[in-house]
């Protein structure tokens, strides 16, 4: 399997409940099963993944920032 590259992220900024999609390649090995992505500590709900993008809902309780 390719290493996962990250070529875009939109919105740059984003508030607890929103959507946030993260573009790139060969970011999910089988599109069968649904990545787990972390902000911070905390997980995010992945609701859409395939090997060029994956989008998730920001989860409450982060600290702001980048």
């Amino acid at each position: 399997m390719a290493r996962p590259s990250i070529t875009s992220i939109h919105p740059l900024w984003a508030v607890a409940g929103g959507r946030v999609t993260i573009e790139g390649g060969d970011l999910v090995p089988d599109e069968s099963d649904l990545p787990d992505v972390r902000l911070g500590p905390l997980s995010a709900r992945v609701v859409y993944a395939s090997r060029q993008s994956v989008s998730l809902i920001v989860p409450s309780g982060l600290d702001g920032g980048r």
